[in-house]
């Protein structure tokens, strides 16, 4: 797992000042952001579920996080208030968005599902 900065989420993901409907995530493998607070206990378990899909799957998805209390200006750009938040990216496609915590094997259905193209999921 990787936290980023407002410069690297730039360059990794997607341009936040651009508008909504033209954030496709530019990276090559799947991702998923974990957008987060210190204070959050439902973010303390989502990173825990984090961690293991991240070993799980060993390099096909990519695992990025934002501190959304040092990196205000991204959070704020997304209009991300709610937290745990996560967002589900492929290649050349917008961001998919998960807000709240959920089981985890709903977590892990969307990521075989959507990121593992496992089958198909709406979200």
């Amino acid at each position: 797992m990787e936290h980023l900065d407002y410069e690297s989420f730039k360059n990794k993901i997607f341009d936040p000042e651009k508008e909504s409907t033209q954030r496709f995530y530019i990276g090559k493998e799947p991702c998923i952001v974990d957008f987060y607070t210190k204070w959050c206990t439902p973010c303390k378990e989502v990173d825990k579920y984090l961690q293991k899909i991240s070993e799980e799957t060993s390099r096909k998805v990519k695992i990025y996080k934002i501190d959304c209390e040092k990196e205000k200006e991204i959070a704020e750009k997304l209009k991300i208030s709610s937290f745990p938040h996560l967002l589900f990216l492929k290649s050349n496609q917008l961001p998919k968005s998960l807000i709240g915590l959920y089981p985890n094997k709903y977590i892990q259905e969307i990521v075989e599902k959507e990121l593992l193209n496992k089958g198909e999921i709406y979200i």
